[in-house]
């Protein structure tokens, strides 16, 4: 079962708090922070299919006890990403986040090379249906051949 979240914007973008991948040995983490009020968001991360693939998707912390959350198909450079507020297990309506991990990827080495980790296509809400724009932060996975085994260093 897939849920539709419908965003309508009522007032002007709100600028705030920042979008990030974060990066370490293989696996990604989606870094918000600093937002007010947040309420769902939608993007995508995409990366490079020649050196990553994505093994293993899933939702960060605390957001999966309490919001809707969808991983797209694992495909071979993009997954997008819905997340929406429910309305179980008492949820707060709007969360004031300092940092919270939205999302987590594991990937495996399939190549050598640099792969950036972008965001694309982000689209975040809060509580009044107003759009939030972030500061974007995305993230660089190096592979290299270290000794004759193939390493991955992460690259901010």
């Amino acid at each position: 079962m897939y849920a539709l979240i419908i965003l309508l914007f009522l007032n002007g973008p709100i600028l705030q708090g920042q979008l990030s991948v974060e990066t370490t040995g293989l696996n990604a983490n989606i870094v918000l922070e600093n937002v007010t009020a947040f309420f769902a968001f939608e993007f995508e991360i995409q990366f490079d299919p020649n050196i990553l693939e994505a093994v293993l998707v899933s939702p960060g912390g605390e957001w999966e006890s309490y919001y809707l959350w969808h991983a797209g198909e694992i495909k071979a450079g993009t997954i997008g990403f819905t997340s929406g507020a429910a309305i179980w297990n008492n949820a707060p309506l709007g969360v004031d986040v300092e940092v919270l991990v939205i999302a987590n990827i594991q990937f495996k080495v399939k190549g050598i090379g640099d792969s950036q980790i972008a965001l694309a296509n982000v689209l975040l809400c809060d509580l009044n249906g107003d759009e939030i724009i972030p500061v974007i932060n995305n993230g660089v996975m190096r592979v290299v051949i270290e000794n004759r085994f193939i390493k991955p260093v992460p690259k901010h």
